[in-house]
């Protein structure tokens, strides 16, 4: 699988000053597509407005404002991205933005350019492209450059159209670079436009173009695993999205599984857990103890709900793209078939509308989620603004450890070797000993207060205690947890035990009733998410 992915799209502003709430709509995309490395073009936020854009995105970003409305550039970086900042620049008039990474044993660039589409402003630009870009091996550089490389391919045509100065200009460019065109060197034969004009005049069609571009260079491009158009509605221009495949690969193991909780509105899901347990029953005596074969039971149910989950999620991103593939069957008769353009035209806007319809759904049901627990939504909720708020892990992740007491040892690297120095650091830290400053008169008084304390409860309150845990005491219980909180590590949460009280509460309150009397909780039980 790819370890790194990195888009390039001109989103034709970000202020959110119309209802298609652009900033939150981008975050739930980019999460979706699992994006490390964004590059912007056309952000148009000016200094001003970026300040009031403080905390909108949490990992390393490098800006270059836009001058009043025009331009505005900017490079995202996912803060999960195993990389180091070695420095970054940005040009204070909209035009440009690079960084420069360290990506293992490796230095890139990353570098995004918005070419002026004003023909004096553009030509001016690009001849001095070639001392703007930083001196790199490894160099990425993507944006809109709003120049047609190759007629007939790049925009509709004759093929044998001649070049316009500025795209020689550009070709001479990426000679000199040694840059490649990874859309058009993987695709040579496919038009893959990124820009669809929403003004159409007389009878003709809106014009569209191939104006975004990703150029790579050195191990950039020896990484590179596929390049794609992706079509999506926020602006008029499409998404390029690449996937490069890295050397040094983090092996990471298998995560948590936490149910979602939208299955439970589905009453198949919840026929099938009741007829789960109704079985179940009848094989107790397959079993040496009923902590046993309860354990098995729910583990049964959650690799069930995790196969119902994945066909669910599986199902929804079916029909987004049905309704890509309509776009693009649209676009393809629009091509051949001329004289029905007015009718595929429609259709595709169609499915335009019924694909946004579907996201909006979704950063619905995030925000429903979110006010659930508490949360106050003013924007659009997306996923990964959800998920910060209610992250799976509160851990960051660890590289690397170095010795807890001896310095000149080995850094730990691997899993095993951190683990050893973790395991030798709380072994010393539960060890007991006495403080240097304190007496053994001191440690005999603190040794006796725990021991010989004269404070106690009631007879009353032990025999409450003593006493069986009732169903309706383990409801309120049940009921009193937060949302969403999971009381053992098999991942399901308290709406999943509200929804199957029925069938799930004797078996639970037994159990709870038998660790009184001496039993035992599950595995699963004893550690909570």
């Amino acid at each position: 699988m790819p370890n790194l992915k990195i888009t390039t799209w001109n989103v034709r502003g970000l202020g959110d000053s119309t209802p298609k709430h652009k900033k939150a709509r981008l975050k739930t995309w980019l999460h979706k597509h699992k994006i490390q490395v964004c590059f912007l073009q056309e952000t148009k936020l000016d200094e001003g407005k970026l300040q009031q854009l403080a905390g909108w995105w949490r990992g390393p970003q490098t800006w270059a404002p836009a001058d009043g409305t025009r331009g505005g550039s900017t490079i995202l970086i996912h803060r999960d991205l195993e990389a180091e900042i070695l420095e970054h620049d940005a040009n204070i008039w909209e035009h440009w933005a690079w960084v420069r990474i360290q990506l293992g044993a490796e230095d890139w660039v990353l570098m995004t350019v918005y070419v002026p589409s004003e023909p004096a402003e553009r030509r001016s630009f690009l001849e001095k492209l070639p001392a703007i870009i930083p001196s790199a091996q490894n160099l990425i550089l993507a944006g809109d450059f709003n120049v047609v490389l190759t007629p007939g391919l790049d925009s509709p045509g004759p093929e044998v159209a001649p070049r316009k100065a500025d795209a020689v200009t550009l070709s001479n460019l990426m000679e000199q670079q040694q840059l490649v065109d990874t859309f058009r060197t993987t695709h040579p034969l496919e038009a893959g436009y990124t820009w669809f004009s929403s003004q159409q005049t007389g009878d003709r069609l809106p014009p569209k173009r191939s104006l975004d571009l990703l150029l790579a260079k050195g191990a950039a491009w020896e990484a590179l695993t596929t390049v794609e158009c992706y079509i999506e509605y926020l602006s008029d221009h499409r998404p390029l999205v690449a996937a490069f495949k890295l050397a040094d690969d983090l092996i990471r193991g298998t995560g948590t599984f936490r149910l979602n909780t939208e299955l439970l509105n589905t009453p198949e899901v919840l026929q099938w857990v009741e007829a789960h347990w109704r079985d179940w029953q009848q094989t107790k005596d397959w079993f040496t103890t009923e902590e046993e074969w309860m354990q098995v039971g729910f583990r049964m149910v959650t690799r069930a709900l995790d196969v119902f989950s994945r066909v669910q999620a599986r199902a929804r991103r079916q029909q987004e793209q049905e309704c890509r593939w309509k776009v693009e069957e649209a676009e393809v008769e629009l091509e051949l078939n001329p004289l029905a353009e007015l009718y595929w035209q429609r259709r595709r806007n169609q499915a335009l509308q019924q694909l946004e319809e579907l996201q909006i759904q979704q950063q619905i049901l995030w925000a429903k989620r979110a006010q659930e627990r508490g949360m106050q939504t003013g924007d659009r909720m997306t996923k990964e603004t959800f998920q910060r708020l209610c992250p799976p892990r509160s851990h960051a992740l660890m590289r690397e450890l170095q010795h807890p007491f001896h310095l000149e040892a080995p850094v730990a690297k691997d899993s095993e070797a951190m683990g050893d120095y973790a395991l030798t650091y709380f072994n010393d830290i539960l060890t007991s000993r006495r403080q240097p400053d304190q007496t053994l008169q001191e440690l005999m008084v603190e040794h006796n207060l725990w021991q010989h304390t004269r404070v106690g409860i009631s007879q009353e309150c032990r025999d409450n205690l003593d006493q069986p845990i009732t169903l309706e005491e383990l409801w309120e219980a049940v009921k009193s947890m937060a949302r969403g909180k999971s009381p053992g590590s098999e991942g399901l949460p308290v709406e999943f035990y509200e929804a199957l009280w029925p069938h799930i509460g004797p078996i639970l309150l037994r159990l709870y009733n038998r660790t009184k009397e001496g039993g035992r909780l599950t595995e699963d039980m004893k550690l909570g998410l």
